[in-house]
């Protein structure tokens, strides 16, 4: 027969744990006893079939010295319930309907015993409606230094001078509290409350909750009395059901152009639910509240982890009866924290909207084009935004694309090249002068591409002035005789047309159009680097011609020659193929995060610090961050820090693979492109058991950015042969591509 013993606890310890680390401090205590008197009249209130902030229900606080005192004219316990409850270390009362129908918070069911550590003693006097005699309980937390494997007891005894229904908690503090910070915390936590809670006789609640909490100056309406319906997601970014379906609003406005907007109501999970406050576009904590009590604030870098910290933030206030905290009440739970992140994304995709309707608004927001890095698909409402043009004027990028549906030409430019611009311009041309901010310069080029055909003034290169004949040197005569020679000859052209004259940029030779046998070519006879082979001899003319070509128009001639085509393609794909590492990727060097393991509270750094090199392999638990998921492999190359905001802002990401070689590619769809290229030294082994079988995917999690490098998401149908197990290791070989 098999022998059995109980488990163990330890009681002082797990005491030691509650009150240590969860209800810490003076202002935790009065925080989760005062809670839980405004959770009984709120009880008492649904029972009575009234609201709970008519003046027949009050909490008062009185404090006097050590001695702080908590009462309440809510539904009160019996003896039983007390011991049950309120004494019993993970039992709750207010896991029912009814507390949820009343907007109760404590559910914990941590009890008495969580002020452990900060009260010598804790009394408590209660009598329920149904009693006539009230029951009084009390512990002595010295009384733990005592207890072993057994458990500590409570005293207890009636009461019959107690004569109203309702509960007085009596607690005897281990230090002086300061009196004033017990008020100003215990206020932050119940001023929206719809319970009359006093402080000291002071009334400390029932503050309406009202725009002007988050705002200042002048507001007005921009729908004009109608609510706004935010339509959410059906599925989040790494494939699971959204629960929130739809959000009610209104929008407002300050005469600095900053956004607010009052929150009317939600759907979650296809039912209508509560859901009123107040958000400000801009960077704070919002602080969640069910009922008017403050259950916690919430940071929007905590709240978004993997969010860049420019992405239009939020702060204010947001009430709701479907948020709930965890037991310490620094965060939100789990469920409540996903459904708070779908409402703040929808929030702001709305507020994105709204702001790139005016000018005025996009200047108060330029962090609008960090938002809008990774949502291309809103670069068409960008119009609003005003750009600087050459020559000092400015314009609305829509009236830009007005003169461009009228036939003329607009161009966009990084380097602000005067006498080109000059030129564009003197010729009916628009040259938008393009911002520093990386960011922002590609979504305005990416406006002006999509919306108005742009090009780029800086490959642009115009003859500014043209050279005639008739000033053309004995010199000049010969070298351009030579120049036609040399190329005809070298590179077997059937055709070259050379214009001379002065050209927009600093070159002293250009070809605009270049096709198999044929090419253009301007020549600048007054440039430093024609005008230096003016002593040259007759006799080496014709080398300097050659090596004339070979440096200045050499790409141009490789395309346009038969001999050359293609060439240069071939050249730069062996230079990628000389700079591939090997790799051996072992189990037991992937890094692993999971919740809460990538943070280190209170500190700038992102990411847990990790002594020597960057792994190779790291895995995210999808669970825990939204826009992540699985395995993610470290990209390769120096090349690779020195763009690693570029790379990162690319939306586009694919992977493709075939045999033993695999591409995983990132791309803004226009003209950037990074690729890693990894070959194994087996077949591909995908996720249903084929080797060496083509296939494709588009990659939804997102760049992850941490020890300083980048990692690209594996894609799960081929995690069977780039992750290795316990038992074997792989070997690869890694390059990659950067256009």
């Amino acid at each position: 027969m098999d022998k059995k013993f109980p488990i163990g606890v330890d009681m002082r310890q797990v005491i030691a744990t509650l009150s240590e680390q969860i209800y810490d401090t003076h202002l935790a205590f009065l925080r989760e006893n005062v809670q839980n008197a405004v959770d009984a009249i709120r009880i008492q209130a649904l029972r009575d079939a009234n609201a709970s902030r008519i003046d027949n229900y009050e909490v008062a606080i009185d404090v006097s010295g050590r001695v702080v005192r908590i009462s309440d004219n809510g539904i009160g316990m019996t003896l039983s319930e007390q011991r049950n409850c309120f004494w019993t270390m993970g039992a709750s009362g207010k896991r029912n309907q009814e507390a949820r129908d009343a907007g109760c918070i404590g559910i914990f069911g941590i009890g008495g015993f969580a002020n452990a550590g900060v009260c010598k003693s804790l009394k408590v006097t209660s009598r329920s409606a149904d009693n006539r005699i009230a029951h009084w309980t009390k512990f002595f937390f010295a009384d733990l230094k005592t207890v072993s494997g057994t458990l500590p007891e409570v005293k207890n005894g009636t009461d019959r001078n107690f004569k109203t229904r309702g509960t007085v908690l009596e607690a005897e503090l281990l230090r002086l509290p300061n009196v004033d910070e017990l008020r100003r915390f215990i206020q932050d936590c119940v001023r929206y409350a719809n319970e009359r809670v006093t402080f000291n006789g002071q009334v400390i609640s029932q503050q309406k909750l009202s725009l002007r909490d988050v705002a200042t100056g002048t507001l007005h309406q921009l729908t004009q009395g109608r609510e706004d319906i935010l339509t959410a997601d059906a599925i989040d970014r790494v494939g699971r059901r959204t629960p929130l379906q739809r959000v009610r609003c209104r929008w407002y406005e300050d005469n600095e152009n900053s956004l607010y907007v009052e929150l009317l109501g939600m759907t979650v999970d296809m039912k209508d639910a509560r859901l009123s406050g107040y958000l400000r576009i801009r960077k704070g904590r919002i602080e969640v509240c069910r009922r008017g009590f403050k259950i916690c604030n919430v940071d929007n870098r905590s709240l978004m982890p993997f969010q860049a910290p420019e992405q239009l933030d939020m702060s204010g206030v947001v009430e709701t009866d479907l948020l709930s905290p965890t037991a310490g009440r620094d965060s939100l739970d789990q469920e409540s924290e996903r459904l708070l992140v779908a409402l703040v994304k929808l929030l702001r995709d709305a507020a994105a909207q709204r702001i790139l309707e005016t000018a005025e608004r996009i200047a108060q927001y330029p962090d609008i084009y960090s938002y809008l890095a990774l949502r291309p698909e809103y670069v068409h409402l960008l119009g609003k935004v005003k750009v600087p043009l050459t020559g000092g004027d400015e314009s609305e990028l829509e009236s830009i694309c007005d003169k461009s549906a009228n036939g003329v030409r607009i161009f966009f430019s990084k380097e602000r090249n005067g006498l080109l611009a000059a030129h564009l311009k003197a010729h009916g041309s628009v040259v938008v002068e393009l911002p520093s901010e990386h960011r922002q310069a590609k979504l305005i080029q990416l406006y002006l591409e999509k919306m108005c055909a742009a090009s780029s003034a800086d490959d642009q290169i115009e003859c500014l002035e043209q050279y005639p004949e008739s000033s053309y040197s004995r010199f000049d005569r010969i070298f351009i005789n030579e120049l036609i020679e040399v190329i005809i000859s070298s590179y077997n052209l059937q055709e070259v047309i050379v214009h001379t004259g002065k050209l927009s940029s600093d070159l002293a030779a250009y070809s605009p159009k270049a096709a198999e046998g044929k090419l253009e070519l301007y020549v600048d006879l007054r440039h430093p680097q024609v005008t230096k082979l003016h002593n040259l001899p007759p006799t080496l003319m014709a080398p300097a011609a050659r090596h004339f070509c070979l440096e200045l128009i050499g790409d141009a001639l490789r395309k346009a020659s038969p001999r050359f085509y293609s060439d240069g393609s071939s050249a730069f794909a062996e230079f990628f193929r000389n700079r591939a590492e090997e790799w051996i990727l072992v189990r037991g060097e992937i890094i692993e995060f999971g919740w809460n393991d990538i943070y280190e509270v209170g500190s700038d750094e992102e990411w847990m610090p990790l002594p020597g090199q960057a792994p190779k392999m790291v895995y995210v638990r999808p669970e825990c961050y939204p826009g992540f998921l699985g395995y993610y492999l470290r990209m390769p190359g120096g090349l690779v820090k020195g763009f690693m905001n570029e790379i990162q802002d690319l939306p586009l990401r694919a992977g493709t693979w075939i045999g033993n070689l695999i591409v995983l590619m990132a791309s803004d769809g226009i003209d950037t492109s990074f690729g890693i290229q990894i070959k194994l030294d087996s077949l591909i082994l995908d996720s249903q058991g084929g080797r060496g079988l083509p296939g494709s995917t588009v990659i939804d999690p997102v760049l992850l950015a941490v020890y300083d490098e980048l990692y690209f998401p594996i894609p799960k149908e081929i995690e069977p042969s780039l992750v290795p197990t316990a038992s074997n290791t792989i070997r690869i070989s890694v390059s990659y591509d950067f256009l």
